[in-house]
C-alpha cells in the first residue's frame, strides 16, 4: 500500500524517462553505445 501512495507510477516514471531521452541526442548516443556492448557481451557469452 506504501508503493501506491506514490504520486507518479513506474509507468509514468518510465515516459518522463522515455521523454527525457528523446529530447537528448547525447543520452540517445549513450543509450546506443551502452545497447552495442550489451550485444557484444551476450555474444562473447553465448
Amino acid at each position: 500500500m506504501h508503493f501506491l501512495q506514490n504520486k507518479e507510477s513506474p509507468l509514468e516514471n518510465l515516459k518522463t524517462i522515455k521523454s527525457g531521452h528523446l529530447k537528448s541526442s547525447a543520452n540517445e548516443e549513450f543509450f546506443s553505445a551502452s545497447l552495442l556492448l550489451a550485444l557484444v557481451l551476450l555474444s562473447l557469452t553465448a
